[in-house]
């Protein structure tokens, strides 16, 4: 019984709001400006990832959709009967950002939601190609700063900097929490959900721990990640990009073919082979070369005589 309903949560585990914050190294700014010093050393954001936003929102007025919200479906709350039903889930996006300082939790509560998992995205890259989860899995911090103090004070842009960044995640509702469990529900142990979750503790031999693990009580879970010396600057890509290694290797280990149509794709791939040494493999694609592009002609040819009979008037009884 236990493992059915972890079995759930490992699948559909709710992510949570969470909370950023940026320390900039001591001497690491540029340019070094009176306007600059000024920026404070700690900036924190709240990230509530499953909020959910209308195009027609006030606050997303001044907003680049492309990199403030991520578009999304809301699947509550619709009338199938509606006839614009599909043309609304257009206006539907989710994740917000807000300074710290800035953030209301009363409102944030009253806010709407959605039930985010990795599974409740139509889009399979979701959660792992940055563009499309902006503000939901992901952030942009664009060392924003006011030129001076003045009200008509302009926004400007760090040039450079070293920073760190730390991150507190937490389930705002309870009841998505992976460590509290329905009432109604046989409350397993604390060491089963640890197992479940494919986790487990340091110093799990203390007896605090033990006497921890061997109770059902619920708990919430507090996530902490943290990553230093991170190098930011406007004008020069990272030393190091992980996509552009991925991509050598997909190139020369596993090349990939793009057509209109799936004949087209053969026909592009057995090329490849077409051009080959006189191999095993080589001597079998050129047969497969032979066969595909009559085919294909023989296909196109088909084709043009049935348009040419159809635009001419021709109806076959």
């Amino acid at each position: 019984m236990v493992s059915e309903i972890w079995l759930r949560y490992q699948l559909e585990l709710m992510y949570p709001p969470r909370l950023v914050t940026r320390r900039i190294q001591p001497n690491s700014i540029s340019p070094a400006t009176p306007a600059t010093s000024k920026i404070p050393v700690f900036q924190s954001w709240v990230i509530e990832s499953d909020r959910l936003r209308n195009i027609n929102d006030p606050d997303l007025a001044d907003k680049d959709l492309e990199v403030d919200v991520t578009p999304s479906i809301n699947p509550g709350g619709l009338d199938p009967t509606n006839p614009t039903v599909i043309q609304n889930q257009a206006e539907v996006f989710i994740g917000k950002s807000t300074v710290a300082e800035e953030w209301d939790p009363k409102a944030a509560d009253a806010a709407a939601r959605v039930d985010l998992t990795v599974l409740t995205s139509s889009n399979p890259i979701f959660p792992d190609y940055q563009p499309h989860n902006s503000n939901v899995f992901s952030m942009v911090d664009n060392f924003k700063y006011k030129s001076s103090d003045a009200p008509d004070a302009i926004d400007m842009y760090l040039d450079s900097a070293t920073c760190d960044y730390f991150v507190i995640g937490w389930h705002s509702d309870a009841n998505h929490d992976p460590f509290t469990t329905d009432p109604a529900v046989t409350q397993p142990l604390n060491d089963d959900r640890l197992t479940s979750c494919q986790m487990r503790l340091k110093r799990s031999v203390a007896d605090s721990v033990k006497s921890w693990r061997n109770t059902t009580v619920p708990t919430r879970v507090l996530c902490h990640a943290a990553m230093y010396d991170v190098k930011y600057t406007r004008s020069d890509v990272p030393g190091t990009v992980l996509a552009e290694t991925a991509g050598v290797q997909l190139k020369e280990k596993q090349s990939i073919a793009v057509g209109v149509t799936p004949l087209d794709v053969s026909i592009v791939t057995n090329s490849e082979y077409y051009s080959a040494s006189a191999d095993v493999i080589g001597t079998l694609s050129r047969h497969s070369w032979h066969t595909v592009v009559p085919i294909r002609a023989s296909i196109l040819t088909k084709t043009w005589y049935s348009l040419k009979r159809i635009c001419s008037g021709y109806r076959p009884f």
